[in-house]
C-alpha cells in the first residue's frame, strides 16, 4: 500500500531533489507535499486461529508500540483477535507480516487485512489493548 512516485520532499524543503544523477531522475515521494511525513496507512486486521489464551494481545501491543504504530487490538467472541494499525506504509506492511508468525504459542491459521478509514485512529493516539467484542 505504499506509494512510490516522482518527487521527494527534502527534510526541510518542498523543492524535489535528485537521488541520482541528472540522467536518472528517481525521486521518491515520502510524503503530502510539504510534510516531512512519511504517508500514512490505516488497515483493520482480522486474525484467526489459536490466536486467544497465547498472549497474542500483549505481543501485539508491543510489537505495534516497536513500531511506534496507532490503533488498538482485542479479542473477538468468535475466537479471533481483531485489530487497528496506523501508521507509515513500511511500519504497518511490517507489522502484518510479524502478525502472520505471532507470538510462540499461537498458530496464526490466516489473516485478512481490510483499508480502515485514515481517521479511524488519530495520530499520535498510540497502542492500546481493548476489552473482548
Amino acid at each position: 500500500m505504499g506509494v512510490i512516485s516522482v518527487w521527494k520532499v527534502n527534510w526541510g524543503s518542498a523543492q524535489p531533489s535528485l537521488l541520482l544523477s541528472p540522467k536518472i531522475a528517481l525521486l521518491i515521494r515520502i510524503g503530502p507535499l510539504g510534510s516531512d511525513k512519511p504517508l500514512r496507512t490505516t488497515v483493520n486486521v482480522l486474525i484467526t486461529g489459536r490466536v486467544q489464551g497465547v498472549w497474542y494481545r500483549g505481543w501485539t501491543q508491543e510489537e505495534a508500540i516497536k513500531r511506534q504504530l496507532d490503533g488498538w487490538v482485542r479479542n473477538r467472541l468468535d475466537g479471533a483477535v481483531e485489530a487497528i494499525f496506523s501508521g507509515p506504509s513500511a511500519q504497518v506492511n511490517d507489522m502484518i507480516e510479524a502478525c502472520r508468525r505471532g507470538p510462540p504459542m499461537a498458530r496464526v491459521d490466516d489473516i485478512q487485512v481490510t483499508p480502515a478509514e485514515p481517521d479511524a485512529v488519530p495520530p499520535g493516539q498510540g497502542f492500546d489493548t481493548l476489552g473482548t467484542n
